[in-house]
Protein backbone atom coordinates (compact mmCIF):
# COMPACT_ATOMS: atom_id res chain seq x y z
CA UNK A 1 0.00 0.00 0.00
CA UNK A 2 1.53 3.15 -1.21
CA UNK A 3 1.74 5.34 2.10
CA UNK A 4 0.55 9.26 1.76
CA UNK A 5 2.11 11.53 4.63
CA UNK A 6 -0.90 13.26 6.41
CA UNK A 7 0.17 16.84 6.81
CA UNK A 8 -0.30 16.95 10.26
CA UNK A 9 -0.79 20.44 12.21
CA UNK A 10 2.96 21.99 12.31
CA UNK A 11 2.37 25.31 11.85
CA UNK A 12 -1.10 27.50 12.75
CA UNK A 13 -1.53 30.93 11.60
CA UNK A 14 -5.60 30.73 12.58
CA UNK A 15 -7.04 34.33 12.57
CA UNK A 16 -10.55 34.20 14.20
CA UNK A 17 -13.02 37.00 12.72
CA UNK A 18 -16.25 36.68 14.46
CA UNK A 19 -17.63 33.51 16.17
CA UNK A 20 -17.36 30.08 15.10
CA UNK A 21 -18.84 27.10 15.74
CA UNK A 22 -16.14 24.20 17.19
CA UNK A 23 -17.96 21.47 15.08
CA UNK A 24 -17.41 23.71 11.96
CA UNK A 25 -13.49 24.48 12.96
CA UNK A 26 -10.91 22.19 11.63
CA UNK A 27 -7.03 22.44 11.06
CA UNK A 28 -4.93 24.46 8.37
CA UNK A 29 -1.76 22.80 7.28
CA UNK A 30 -0.24 24.98 5.17
CA UNK A 31 0.23 28.82 5.02
CA UNK A 32 -2.30 29.99 2.97
CA UNK A 33 -4.13 32.85 4.79
CA UNK A 34 -7.85 32.26 4.20
CA UNK A 35 -10.32 31.68 7.22
CA UNK A 36 -13.38 30.42 7.96
CA UNK A 37 -15.83 33.34 8.99
CA UNK A 38 -19.52 33.19 9.64
CA UNK A 39 -22.62 35.93 9.88
CA UNK A 40 -26.37 34.64 10.18
CA UNK A 41 -25.55 30.43 10.11
CA UNK A 42 -23.57 30.96 6.89
CA UNK A 43 -19.79 30.71 6.23
CA UNK A 44 -17.69 32.33 3.85
CA UNK A 45 -14.03 33.34 3.97
CA UNK A 46 -11.36 36.49 4.90
CA UNK A 47 -8.18 37.08 4.46
CA UNK A 48 -5.62 38.12 6.98
CA UNK A 49 -7.06 41.76 7.10
CA UNK A 50 -11.00 40.98 7.89
CA UNK A 51 -11.84 41.23 4.10
CA UNK A 52 -14.47 38.59 3.09
CA UNK A 53 -13.02 37.05 -0.54
CA UNK A 54 -15.77 34.42 -0.57
CA UNK A 55 -18.98 35.36 0.55
CA UNK A 56 -20.88 33.56 3.07
CA UNK A 57 -22.74 30.75 1.34
CA UNK A 58 -21.66 27.23 2.85
CA UNK A 59 -23.45 25.82 5.68
CA UNK A 60 -19.97 24.43 7.11
CA UNK A 61 -16.35 25.66 6.04
CA UNK A 62 -12.54 23.99 6.75
CA UNK A 63 -9.23 25.48 6.26
CA UNK A 64 -7.52 24.63 3.22
CA UNK A 65 -4.81 22.19 2.34
CA UNK A 66 -2.99 22.20 -0.81
CA UNK A 67 -5.28 24.88 -2.77
CA UNK A 68 -8.71 23.69 -1.33
CA UNK A 69 -11.27 23.45 1.69
CA UNK A 70 -14.44 20.91 2.17
CA UNK A 71 -17.60 23.40 2.54
CA UNK A 72 -20.74 21.87 2.80
CA UNK A 73 -24.10 22.90 0.79
CA UNK A 74 -27.16 21.77 0.62
CA UNK A 75 -26.44 19.24 3.34
CA UNK A 76 -23.75 17.59 1.65
CA UNK A 77 -20.04 18.10 1.12
CA UNK A 78 -17.61 18.94 -1.60
CA UNK A 79 -14.19 20.64 -2.22
CA UNK A 80 -14.44 24.38 -2.93
CA UNK A 81 -10.97 26.39 -4.87
CA UNK A 82 -9.60 29.70 -3.34
CA UNK A 83 -12.32 31.45 -5.44
CA UNK A 84 -15.06 29.48 -3.70
CA UNK A 85 -16.16 26.97 -6.71
CA UNK A 86 -16.71 23.22 -6.41
CA UNK A 87 -14.18 21.66 -7.39
CA UNK A 88 -15.09 17.85 -6.15
CA UNK A 89 -19.47 18.23 -6.17
CA UNK A 90 -20.87 18.67 -2.86
CA UNK A 91 -22.43 14.44 -3.07
CA UNK A 92 -20.38 13.16 0.19
CA UNK A 93 -22.07 13.09 3.61
CA UNK A 94 -18.79 13.92 5.35
CA UNK A 95 -15.36 14.31 4.77
CA UNK A 96 -12.62 13.41 6.35
CA UNK A 97 -8.92 13.24 6.81
CA UNK A 98 -7.70 14.93 3.45
CA UNK A 99 -4.58 15.73 2.12
CA UNK A 100 -2.85 17.53 -0.84
CA UNK A 101 -3.76 14.33 -3.22
CA UNK A 102 -6.58 12.26 -1.90
CA UNK A 103 -9.82 12.76 1.04
CA UNK A 104 -11.51 10.25 3.35
CA UNK A 105 -15.53 10.53 3.03
CA UNK A 106 -18.67 8.71 3.41
CA UNK A 107 -21.28 8.66 0.63
CA UNK A 108 -24.71 6.60 1.22
CA UNK A 109 -23.32 5.00 3.98
CA UNK A 110 -20.13 3.63 2.72
CA UNK A 111 -16.47 5.08 3.35
CA UNK A 112 -14.18 5.12 0.53
CA UNK A 113 -11.13 6.65 -0.59
CA UNK A 114 -10.90 10.04 -3.54
CA UNK A 115 -8.45 11.85 -5.45
CA UNK A 116 -8.77 15.12 -6.10
CA UNK A 117 -11.29 14.74 -9.37
CA UNK A 118 -13.41 12.02 -7.23
CA UNK A 119 -12.46 9.23 -8.46
CA UNK A 120 -12.50 5.99 -6.05
CA UNK A 121 -8.69 4.99 -5.03
CA UNK A 122 -8.07 1.17 -4.27
CA UNK A 123 -6.03 1.76 -1.33
CA UNK A 124 -7.28 4.18 1.58
CA UNK A 125 -5.04 7.18 2.95
CA UNK A 126 -2.44 5.47 5.90
CA UNK A 127 -3.25 7.66 8.87
CA UNK A 128 0.02 8.61 10.37
CA UNK A 129 -0.80 10.47 14.16
CA UNK A 130 1.22 11.01 16.92
CA UNK A 131 0.02 10.65 20.92
CA UNK A 132 -0.07 7.68 23.24
CA UNK A 133 3.02 5.88 23.39
CA UNK A 134 2.55 4.19 26.56
CA UNK A 135 -0.72 2.70 27.28
CA UNK A 136 -2.21 4.73 30.75
CA UNK A 137 -2.23 3.06 34.50
CA UNK A 138 -5.11 0.79 35.63
CA UNK A 139 -6.28 2.16 38.91
CA UNK A 140 -6.48 -1.69 40.26
CA UNK A 141 -2.61 -2.32 39.79
CA UNK A 142 -2.46 0.69 42.77
CA UNK A 143 -6.10 0.64 44.56
CA UNK A 144 -8.13 -1.76 45.83
CA UNK A 145 -12.02 -1.06 45.77
CA UNK A 146 -13.59 -1.48 49.37
CA UNK A 147 -17.10 -0.27 50.31
CA UNK A 148 -17.09 1.65 47.42
CA UNK A 149 -13.59 3.15 47.95
CA UNK A 150 -10.84 3.36 46.23
CA UNK A 151 -7.80 2.52 48.75
CA UNK A 152 -4.52 3.14 47.75
CA UNK A 153 -2.80 -0.41 48.56
CA UNK A 154 -1.40 -0.63 51.61
CA UNK A 155 2.38 -1.29 51.10
CA UNK A 156 2.09 2.56 48.70
CA UNK A 157 0.62 4.03 51.66
CA UNK A 158 3.68 2.69 53.94
CA UNK A 159 6.01 3.90 50.90
CA UNK A 160 4.34 7.37 51.16
CA UNK A 161 5.10 7.85 54.90
CA UNK A 162 8.04 6.70 54.43
CA UNK A 163 9.04 9.61 52.06
CA UNK A 164 7.51 11.93 53.88
CA UNK A 165 8.07 10.51 57.63
CA UNK A 166 6.67 14.20 58.76
CA UNK A 167 3.38 13.98 57.29
CA UNK A 168 1.87 11.11 59.21
CA UNK A 169 -0.28 10.30 56.86
CA UNK A 170 -3.33 7.65 57.26
CA UNK A 171 -5.43 5.68 55.06
CA UNK A 172 -7.55 8.13 55.11
CA UNK A 173 -5.57 10.57 52.90
CA UNK A 174 -5.35 7.88 50.12
CA UNK A 175 -9.10 6.46 49.94
CA UNK A 176 -10.87 8.08 46.99
CA UNK A 177 -14.82 7.90 46.12
CA UNK A 178 -13.26 7.60 42.47
CA UNK A 179 -9.51 6.76 40.27
CA UNK A 180 -9.77 7.25 36.61
CA UNK A 181 -7.24 6.15 34.33
CA UNK A 182 -5.10 9.17 32.92
CA UNK A 183 -1.65 8.53 31.67
CA UNK A 184 1.36 6.03 32.58
CA UNK A 185 3.03 8.25 35.15
CA UNK A 186 -0.65 9.42 37.14
CA UNK A 187 -3.89 8.72 37.46
CA UNK A 188 -7.21 11.27 38.43
CA UNK A 189 -8.11 10.96 41.91
CA UNK A 190 -11.47 12.06 43.03
CA UNK A 191 -12.88 13.11 46.58
CA UNK A 192 -14.99 14.94 48.17
CA UNK A 193 -16.11 16.21 44.42
CA UNK A 194 -12.62 17.45 44.29
CA UNK A 195 -10.18 16.74 41.88
CA UNK A 196 -6.44 15.55 41.93
CA UNK A 197 -3.72 13.49 40.27
CA UNK A 198 -1.81 10.77 42.21
CA UNK A 199 1.54 10.56 40.48
CA UNK A 200 3.00 7.15 40.07
CA UNK A 201 6.58 5.93 40.93
CA UNK A 202 7.53 7.84 44.49
CA UNK A 203 5.45 10.93 42.91
CA UNK A 204 2.33 10.84 45.59
CA UNK A 205 -0.62 13.29 45.39
CA UNK A 206 0.07 16.59 43.69
CA UNK A 207 -2.40 18.74 45.64
CA UNK A 208 -4.40 20.58 42.93
CA UNK A 209 -7.90 20.78 44.17
CA UNK A 210 -9.59 20.92 41.17
CA UNK A 211 -13.52 20.64 40.19
CA UNK A 212 -12.82 18.42 37.67
CA UNK A 213 -10.29 16.70 35.64
CA UNK A 214 -10.18 14.62 32.40
CA UNK A 215 -7.89 13.59 29.53
CA UNK A 216 -7.81 15.69 26.17
CA UNK A 217 -9.04 13.79 22.99
CA UNK A 218 -7.63 13.98 20.11
CA UNK A 219 -10.00 15.36 17.46
CA UNK A 220 -8.81 13.51 14.54
CA UNK A 221 -9.40 9.74 16.14
CA UNK A 222 -11.10 10.75 19.53
CA UNK A 223 -8.89 9.30 21.57
CA UNK A 224 -7.97 10.25 25.12
CA UNK A 225 -4.27 11.88 24.89
CA UNK A 226 -2.20 10.15 28.18
CA UNK A 227 -0.26 13.27 28.26
CA UNK A 228 -2.52 16.26 28.46
CA UNK A 229 -5.79 16.76 30.39
CA UNK A 230 -8.33 19.75 30.89
CA UNK A 231 -9.23 20.62 33.99
CA UNK A 232 -11.80 23.44 35.30
CA UNK A 233 -11.70 25.80 38.37
CA UNK A 234 -13.39 28.68 39.20
CA UNK A 235 -16.06 28.63 36.34
CA UNK A 236 -13.23 28.04 33.95
CA UNK A 237 -11.03 25.64 31.64
CA UNK A 238 -6.86 24.97 31.66
CA UNK A 239 -4.79 22.83 29.99
CA UNK A 240 -2.47 20.72 32.08
CA UNK A 241 0.53 17.98 31.71
CA UNK A 242 0.15 14.09 32.85
CA UNK A 243 2.96 15.44 35.73
CA UNK A 244 0.07 18.72 37.22
CA UNK A 245 2.10 20.93 35.69
CA UNK A 246 -0.11 24.02 34.69
CA UNK A 247 0.07 24.25 30.91
CA UNK A 248 -2.23 26.61 29.81
CA UNK A 249 -3.75 28.45 32.80
CA UNK A 250 -7.89 28.21 33.49
CA UNK A 251 -9.69 31.15 31.39
CA UNK A 252 -12.17 29.98 29.01
CA UNK A 253 -15.61 28.81 28.87
CA UNK A 254 -14.84 25.40 27.57
CA UNK A 255 -12.12 23.42 25.76
CA UNK A 256 -12.84 20.75 23.49
CA UNK A 257 -10.44 19.03 21.98
CA UNK A 258 -6.43 18.87 21.05
CA UNK A 259 -4.97 19.24 17.58
CA UNK A 260 -0.72 18.54 18.39
CA UNK A 261 -0.05 21.27 20.21
CA UNK A 262 -2.95 23.71 19.62
CA UNK A 263 -6.25 23.15 21.84
CA UNK A 264 -10.21 24.50 20.47
CA UNK A 265 -11.13 26.70 23.15
CA UNK A 266 -14.81 28.69 24.20
CA UNK A 267 -12.79 32.06 24.42
CA UNK A 268 -16.58 33.56 24.73
CA UNK A 269 -19.95 31.99 24.84
CA UNK A 270 -20.63 30.13 21.31
CA UNK A 271 -16.56 31.66 19.90
CA UNK A 272 -14.26 29.54 19.53
CA UNK A 273 -10.56 29.79 18.49
CA UNK A 274 -7.43 28.13 18.65
CA UNK A 275 -4.65 28.75 21.36
CA UNK A 276 -1.32 26.46 22.18
CA UNK A 277 0.75 27.14 25.44
CA UNK A 278 2.46 30.56 24.16
CA UNK A 279 0.12 31.97 21.81
CA UNK A 280 -3.95 32.31 21.47
CA UNK A 281 -4.82 32.88 17.68
CA UNK A 282 -8.10 34.64 17.77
Amino acid sequence: MRNVLILLLSTLTLLAIGCRSHSQLTRSTDHETLYPVSMHGLWGYADEEGTVVIDYKYEQASFFVGGRAAAKSNGKYGFINRNGHFITKPIYDSIGYYTLTQANVIRRGKSLTIDNNGKKQESGILVSVGGNSRPAAHPTEYFELIDDKYVLDAPLVANEQRLDPLADYQVDDFTFDDVRQFSWKSMIVVSNNSSDLYLLNNGGLKGLNFDHIEPIRYHWNNQASTQYAKFYTDGRWGVMSSSGDILIEARYENIDSAYGQYYLVEYQPDCWGYVSQSKQYF
